[in-house]
């Protein structure tokens, strides 16, 4: 063996490129397997460690396509460092929208010394990540995380072209081109590495292997060994079989066989796993002796061993060829392995290939179900469908958990056999003291009861029973999870039928006590801000804020921070009426630091759509949260999902965005009906109606005003048509007839109005054209310029229909009242200050 064959051999066209890295926040690495992608950032880092000692380089290595495996492996790795950061990080979760990232760099501002050296994470293997995964962050890393630099090595493209053009500068891309040796740089490597080649072989070397470096020192360890070049190898596993696995003793070749059942392993990991399948203690001795000539064997600073993705696949391929028991066997010993690191969703996966189901239902009783979201449905649905029934029978407390996962990813029919089994174990069983079996019958009614949402009268029925049956509080839920599921309302996800809103509110009283003494309380307060909205909607302000205090002081008790946040939103349109608007932005502001440091920030979603709503109330859209707008807000779904939509249609109303709110009205329509979500029905419709009036099609506008009266009237929520008093006031003359008594819609219009211009008076006095859309704008300039409605809608291409339109709502947006001939003077003196 010649020494120096396993040197590390970096071109200088490559060690001049490496050094960009250190100027681009992102930087991309992208190859065929064994074109040494690995190797070059190891050698980048390692050179970054002595000039830069103060850097901190987080190298992560990607296993499978979840995101959330990803994120939570690099919380891991930054815990080392930054344990505060980590744990924030990973309660905020993976970001894939604008929120998400946003929300990232604010923790990473909030937790990072300003002195803090600058932090590289370098991810390997992204081609196993789904498409655009990474998109979104990379494309907010630039400009929104100071210091923060990303490395991804993957086989396949990770940016698209528009994704680079975006990046600019900031973008370093080491290609294909950059890693393949040419021919002089080849024989550089080979002399290095001391091994003799003439002129023809070197030809052949060049021929066969383009520049492929681990095929080049594949043919080098051939020769070295004494036998020939391997240049007539049928393919390069082939090779590596050859000249890497066949020399080893069996004893050797068994261990490795062993430790390529983990992507990556520690020395106690292989001495771990060693022990279970040959009862050996002599791993230590086997991996030095495997690692210390072999390129394809590498160890990390803190002690992590990995095979080339080549190596890998070659053993592996070795490894499917032993006895299934044998294969079985590893599986389990790695499941147990994880088990004990209290890793329980990689235990779970190594139990299941080994179809171990006793110690799978093990880990999915320890991790309680917290792994359990979307990105696991099939493995859900295949636990169902595949676990031996008896072997459930024997873990009712794993049947609980495995019920409410299935409920999480929306596998109802899998939850209602799961559950059906559980009554059928808890009924039968002749072991189980008679507090346990009331127990789990309680368990099941309360499972039962999230079907029925948002049935208030189902969901109470299946809790008092469940409250009746129980001791102890549930275990087949998180009881810190947000009550609301995220949306700042209560009235939102409850309110169900047109004409029943004070019915649903007496039985949302009656049931909450039964939920809180199942739940310690989770959800308290609830009832209250329920009372609160619907007295906010009638304009009884009195009775919103004896309810909302009741909530606070209730929600404070047991730590609830989604109804504290319900409540903010409750107080902060409370504000606005009152045109108190500096109280409404500390209102807002108050929730952000206290859900802070609460670590609920989850729940910042909350105050970023209360301070959505206020704003574009206010017609200031373009103050609400950027990611409001944004097409794909990835975190809030489910129940939640109405609620955000309502805030984005409101923000998009006051954008003027309203071609693309009737677009996607009828969308909007099917999602809420088949939802039961009859508040954000009826916004829906005002806000079509807004959008119709705002394009002159008054018929349309007319019938969508019409239908959202009708499911308002009958229980008096005034409150969304004075909100979007600006937008409606052109449609109510043809609509009188619709509202047997209009008194208390007009008092709270005329209160909003009030407020509203009170607040843009004194808090926004900008320029006299801002709050009006961009059509408004036009149409005002022109009218300030004394030209005719004709002539307006001539160089606007519009009729003149519609410039009257336009025309009268900046006239009410600017607060301009009188005669035609005054309101243009006033526009004039207006447009002319």
């Amino acid at each position: 063996m010649y020494e120096h064959l396993n040197d590390i051999f970096i071109t200088e066209r490559l060690a001049k490129r490496l050094t960009e890295i250190e100027e681009s926040e992102v930087t991309t690495v992208v190859a065929p397997m064994g074109y040494g992608k690995t190797t070059a950032i190891r050698c980048w880092q390692g050179r970054m460690k002595r000039e830069h000692p103060e850097a901190v380089v987080l190298r992560q290595s990607v296993f499978s396509d979840s995101v959330n495996d990803l994120w939570r492996g690099f919380c891991r790795l930054l815990a080392k460092r930054n344990p505060t950061l980590a744990e924030h990080l990973r309660e905020a979760g993976f970001p894939q929208d604008l929120r998400g990232c946003g929300l990232i760099a604010d923790l990473w501002e909030e937790h990072r010394s300003a002195c803090e050296a600058p932090v590289w994470c370098v991810l390997d293997d992204v081609h196993l990540l789904p498409p655009g995964a990474l998109s979104c962050f990379l494309s907010f890393l630039p400009e929104g995380l100071e210091g923060f630099h990303m490395v991804l090595l993957s086989r396949n493209r990770i940016l698209t072209r528009p994704e680079q053009l975006c990046l600019g500068r900031h973008l370093c891309e080491i290609r294909m081109t950059d890693l393949a040796l040419s021919e002089t740089e080849m024989m550089q490597y080979v002399s290095r590495c001391g091994v003799p080649l003439d002129e023809r072989d070197a030809a052949k070397m060049m021929q066969v292997s383009e520049g492929w470096i681990s095929l080049i020192y594949l043919f080098l360890r051939s020769r070295s060994q004494g036998g020939g070049w391997g240049f007539d190898a049928p393919n390069v596993f082939a090779l590596i079989d050859q000249v890497m696995l066949e020399p080893l003793s069996e004893r050797q070749r068994d261990f490795l066989l062993c430790c390529s059942a983990a992507e990556e392993f520690t020395l106690s990991q292989a001495d771990f796993l060693w022990r279970a399948l040959r009862g050996g203690d002599d791993a230590g001795e086997l991996l030095t002796a495997l690692s210390e000539n072999n390129a394809f064997i590498t160890v990390s600073e803190d002690g992590l061993y990995r095979c080339h993705n080549m190596l890998l696949q070659s053993v592996r391929s070795h490894l499917s060829q032993r006895p299934e028991h044998e294969r079985r066997t590893l599986s389990a010993r790695l499941g147990d392995w994880y088990l004990r690191q209290g890793e329980c969703l990689e235990a779970m996966r190594e139990y299941r290939k080994a179809e171990d189901w006793e110690g799978l239902l093990r880990a999915l009783v320890a991790d309680r179900g917290n792994s359990l979201d979307g990105e696991q449905h099939d493995a859900i649905i295949d636990l169902c469908e595949n676990c031996p029934v008896e072997m459930l029978r024997a873990h009712p407390e794993a049947i609980l958990v495995l019920t409410m996962g299935c409920f999480s990813v929306g596998a109802f029919p899998e939850m209602m056999r799961m559950n059906d089994l559980l009554l059928e174990v808890t009924r039968q069983s002749t072991s189980m003291s008679e507090e346990e079996r009331n127990n789990y019958l309680g368990e099941s009614q309360l499972l039962l009861s999230f079907l029925q949402f948002n049935s208030i009268t189902g969901m109470s029925a299946f809790q008092r029973r469940a409250g009746e049956l129980m001791t102890r509080p549930t275990r087949c839920l998180d009881l810190k999870s947000p009550w609301t599921f995220g949306a700042p309302s209560v009235l939102s996800l409850y309110h169900r039928d047109s004409g029943a809103l004070d019915e649903e509110n007496a039985q949302m009283r009656d049931c909450m006590p039964w939920y809180e003494r199942i739940s310690d309380g989770h959800g308290r307060g609830a009832e209250h801000v329920f009372a609160g909205e619907t007295c906010l909607m009638r304009g009884d302000l009195n009775g919103a804020k004896i309810s909302c205090l009741r909530a606070v002081e209730a929600a404070e008790e047991k730590q609830q921070h989604s109804i504290l946040a319900a409540a903010a939103f409750l107080d902060a349109r409370i504000d606005l009426l009152e045109g108190d608007y500096a109280r409404m932005k500390k209102r807002v502001e108050d929730l952000r630091t206290a859900l802070r440091k609460a670590g609920q920030l989850f729940l910042l979603t909350a105050a970023d759509m209360c301070e959505a709503w206020c704003f574009a109330l206010l017609g200031r859209p373009e103050l609400a949260p950027e990611w409001v707008t944004d097409s794909a807000a990835a975190s809030l779904k489910g129940p939640a999902w109405p609620s955000f939509l309502t805030v984005r249609d409101q923000v998009r109303l006051a954008h003027g965005d309203f071609a693309q709110l009737i677009a996607s009205g009828e969308r909007r329509k099917a999602l809420f009906e088949e939802q039961h979500a009859l508040l954000p029905a009826i916004y829906l419709h005002i806000h079509q109606a807004g959008a119709c009036a705002g394009l002159d099609r008054r018929d349309a506008a007319v019938r969508e005003l019409k239908t959202a009266l009708a499911l308002a009237a009958p229980d008096r929520l005034w409150l969304p048509f004075a909100e979007n008093a600006p937008q409606l006031s052109c449609l109510w003359d043809d609509i009188k007839q619709s509202v047997d008594n209009r008194r208390p819609l007009l008092r709270l219009t005329e209160r909003f109005m009030a407020s509203r211009a009170a607040i843009l008076r004194e808090h926004f006095p900008a320029r006299w054209d801002e709050g009006l859309t961009d059509r408004e704008r036009n149409v005002a300039a022109l009218a300030a310029q004394r030209l005719s409605g004709h002539e307006i809608a001539d160089r606007l291409h519009l009729s003149e229909n519609t410039v009257k339109t336009h025309l009268r709502r900046a006239y009410e947006k600017l607060g301009i009242s009188g005669t035609d001939r005054n309101k243009r003077a006033a526009l004039e003196r207006i447009a002319g200050q």
